[in-house]
């Protein structure tokens, strides 16, 4: 059955997994698909989080690194905003490039030690591939934001 473009992002936004997971049945919808604002399935299931939903979107392959239009991506906002499963999620079954950054430089770890999202930066660490070390545009590392 073809379904038409935007359904995706209506049934993520519905948060309505079975219909999420009857698109994604269909190999040839384009799953990384934006809206107005750029943003991703994937990328709306975290902000919303919506775990299962996430899963699902990640295991038939949505892009964890594609940016909206302020710079977030589902790997970066996960990591952000103390969405632990999902970020776990993501470090386990993705790939994450840690050479996007956000729009004010940073990468995941930055913001998640910032806002005091201790498991995200645990996970973080232990997945041990980003630069501990990374400065922001603002010359700010996990350990500056986390000191603050």
């Amino acid at each position: 059955m073809a379904h038409q473009s935007g359904e995706l992002l209506q049934a993520v936004e519905a948060n309505n997994l079975e219909k999420v997971q009857d698109i994604l049945k269909d190999s040839s919808y384009p799953i990384n698909e934006t809206n107005k604002n750029d943003e991703t399935p994937l990328l709306i299931a975290t902000h919303k989080n919506y775990i299962e939903i996430a899963k699902a979107l990640i295991n038939a392959g949505a892009d964890v690194n594609q940016q909206d239009r302020i710079q977030d991506s589902p790997y970066l906002y996960a990591g952000a905003q103390g969405k632990t499963e999902i970020l776990a999620y993501i470090l386990e079954n993705a790939t994450p490039d840690h050479q996007v950054y956000n729009r004010y430089g940073g990468n995941a770890l930055i913001p998640a030690a910032e806002k005091g999202h201790l498991a995200n930066v645990k996970l973080l660490l232990a997945d041990g591939k980003m630069d501990i070390n990374h400065q922001n545009s603002f010359g700010y590392t996990a350990l500056i934001e986390a000191a603050h």
